[in-house]
């Protein structure tokens, strides 16, 4: 069950904007915005156990959440991973709106993943969901 409601979540997380998703051998993690622009829809994944954790958070929330994954999830991951580089893109956006923030280093992830790390597991765009798909 928790399976094929991961497939639906993914199907549909790009319908309200832009969604930050990322992979580990372990889980996959998202933070998909809703059509209230004050909640975001987070949910964890653990891929051994098939289980599915989903919770709505407010906007700040969710900037504290998106902000732990990519510090604490994707570089304890990922070697390569530019975290100095991010803190310092964070602190270049510290006087906007949380929802400004998110949409920010979702953008940032998305647009310059390369720049972070040569293999960061982000999904930036719904044609790549059938990597993450597959391993539901």
């Amino acid at each position: 069950m928790s399976k094929d409601k991961m497939i639906v979540i993914l199907d549909q997380s790009f319908d309200h904007g832009i969604p930050f998703i990322d992979y580990t051998p372990n889980y996959i993690y998202c933070l998909i915005p809703t059509e209230n622009e004050d909640k975001w829809l987070e949910i964890s994944y653990d891929i051994p156990s098939k289980e599915l954790d989903e919770r709505s958070l407010t906007t700040e929330k969710a900037y504290v959440m998106l902000c732990e994954e990519i510090e604490k999830g994707i570089s304890m991951e990922i070697t390569d991973f530019m975290l100095a580089k991010f803190k310092e893109f964070k602190d270049s956006i510290k006087d906007k709106s949380n929802r400004e923030k998110i949409t920010g280093i979702i953008n940032e992830i998305s647009t310059n993943a390369t720049s972070y790390s040569q293999n960061l597991p982000v999904i930036t765009k719904k044609d790549g969901l059938s990597i993450v798909k597959s391993k539901v």
